[in-house]
Order: C-alpha cells, then structure tokens, then sequence
C-alpha cells in the first residue's frame, strides 16, 4: 500500500483557507495505491494525519523559536501512542459523524444564529427569525455523546462552532453555504463517505479538547474521489 499527500490545489487551498477564518478541525487528504483492506487502510491514513501534522507544528516551532531566538525545547511536544491506535477504529455512521446539526432526511444543515439569536439554531436557508426556529435539545438527545466529544459534539459543531467566532459570513446562510461547499470539494457526497472515528487517547495532541470543546479523530474515504482524509480536532479558550 503506498500513501502519498494528496496534491490537488483546489482542496489544499479550500483547507488552508478554512484555517484562516478561524477552523479548529485540521485536515489532511491522501492518495492511496494498492488498498490492503477498509480498515487497514484507515488505520494507516489515521497514523499518517498525526505524523503530517506533526511535522506542521515542528516546522512552525522552529521558524518561531528562530524568530524569538529562543530554545525549541520549551515548547509544546506533539507526543504519539499508535498502540493505542492500533484498534481503537470504529466505523460509524453518516449521521453519528455530522451530528444533529445535519439532517440528512431534509439534507439541510441546522446554524446557530449569529445576528439576535445567539443560541438558537435555524435552517441554514431560512431566516433568522424566533418563528423559525428549532427544537435543537429534541434533535441533539437523539445521539450518544462522549465525554471528550465536549461541547461541539460532532463534525458539523466542531466545523461550525469553534471557541471563537468563525469568520464565513454575517448570516446563517452564509455559514451554512460555506459548510456545504466545503464538504461538496472534500466529500463529494456526504451519503457515500466511509467514516471511521479513532481514540482520542492516541496523543498528547487531543489534551487541550478533552478540557470542554471536544477532542475529535476521524478518517474519511471519499470514493467519488478516490481520496482519504484524516480530519482531527482539539482546541480550548
């Protein structure tokens, strides 16, 4: 099985811009040649995110610490467990990975309000507007959340909702057709992907969501594409 960073322009750009409005899920997206088996292969796409991410973070230390002319050393270490990886994958569902904010029978994303109603949520595509709005505890009781899935519960809450403001727009429209713009580059189609979810216990990395914002780990096989993605998130205020 050969795995090599995926090249594609469009989807490194989409990724890199998503960062700079304020994301907190990093996401890295792979080729795959001569594919073992569906596990298997996610196991090593989860393995290669956290080792491609680290290798982010170290370049970025070094450039500060060179910067600062300070020791490297006394910042913070990206630490790995893959024995704790190695089975810890566990496919889920479509629904289980977007969370309640996606309602796949409608195909229509719930936001929460960003202009008056801060805590409320509504229909992307409808307006903000107290009569419009949705019974979200009804629909988030229907799920069975982890402890270190934290306060963003899902994909769509960690991509939506991250400790700070993301900046994609000034309406809820604007929100939800960034997100649905988004997972149409990466995933294509969201009734197709093939999701598995791995420990969050697999690096120090995931310490800083565990804390209240949620600490999240999954891969994504998009066989429109033909393409992996290995999307991990942890963050705090």
């Amino acid at each position: 099985m050969t795995i090599k960073l995926h090249t594609g322009n469009q989807i490194i750009d989409k990724i890199d811009e998503f960062i700079k409005l304020g994301g907190c899920i990093q996401f890295k997206v792979f080729d795959v040649e001569n594919i073992d088996n569906s596990y298997q292969t996610h196991l090593e796409i989860a393995k290669k995110t956290l080792i491609e991410i680290s290798s982010d973070w170290e370049d970025h230390i070094q450039k500060v610490s060179k910067e600062l002319h300070k020791d490297k050393g006394q910042y913070f270490k990206q630490i790995h467990h893959f024995d704790k990886l190695e089975n810890s994958g566990i496919q889920i569902s479509n629904r289980d990975f977007l969370g309640p904010q996606f309602d796949l029978t409608n195909n229509k994303l719930l936001i929460k309000g960003v202009q008056n109603f801060y805590n409320i949520y509504f229909y992307y595509d409808t307006d903000e507007d107290e009569k419009n709005a949705i019974d979200f505890n009804k629909i988030s009781n229907q799920f069975n959340f982890r402890e270190t899935d934290g306060v963003s519960g899902a994909f769509c809450g960690a991509f939506l909702e991250p400790p700070y403001a993301i900046k994609i727009g000034s309406s809820i429209f604007e929100h939800g057709k960034y997100f649905l713009d988004f997972c149409d580059l990466l995933f294509s189609d969201l009734a197709n992907i093939e999701v598995y979810r791995w420990s969050v216990d697999s690096s120090n990395y995931f310490d800083a969501g565990k804390e209240w914002w949620g600490a999240h780990f999954w891969t994504i096989y998009n066989p429109a594409k033909n393409i992996y993605i290995g999307a991990i998130a942890s963050t705090t205020d």
